[in-house]
């Protein structure tokens, strides 16, 4: 991730390395990753977390959260923002270079869908408000 304005503050530069982000493919690892990653916040999620397509995103203040993880002083203290996105197949028809069209209304995940689909997978609490 690059930076896009300038902070002095922070030492932010436009064009400069600021982030990165990183892709899981594989489920196990997924269900793993996001069963450390709620543990972090408790298991409580905000209602106000999902859009309307149904994805989730949240942050996590700091990676010494994670189970066995240990601060180190050569990296410092980060977090990070986990994005948590859910299709349903087919959705590639949206993606595809050839032949592209729009996925229907009615085979989109809808956000209630997702908040039910979180809580029947992993051991997390919803907070409505």
């Amino acid at each position: 991730t690059l930076g896009k304005i300038q902070n002095r503050d922070l030492k932010v530069r436009v064009g400069a390395p600021i982030g990165c982000k990183a892709t899981i493919r594989n489920s196990d690892k997924i269900k793993q990753f996001l069963t450390d990653a709620f543990s972090c916040r408790e298991n409580l999620i905000p209602s106000w977390n999902f859009d309307r397509e149904g994805n989730l995103s949240f942050g996590v203040r700091d990676y010494t959260d994670f189970p066995g993880q240990k601060y180190d002083p050569d990296i410092g203290i980060y977090g990070m923002d986990i994005t948590v996105v859910l299709e349903r197949p087919g959705h590639r028809i949206s993606r595809r270079r050839r032949a592209k069209s729009k996925v229907p209304t009615s085979h989109k995940v809808t956000a209630d869908e997702s908040r039910a689909w979180f809580v029947d997978n992993f051991t997390i609490t919803i907070l409505e408000e």
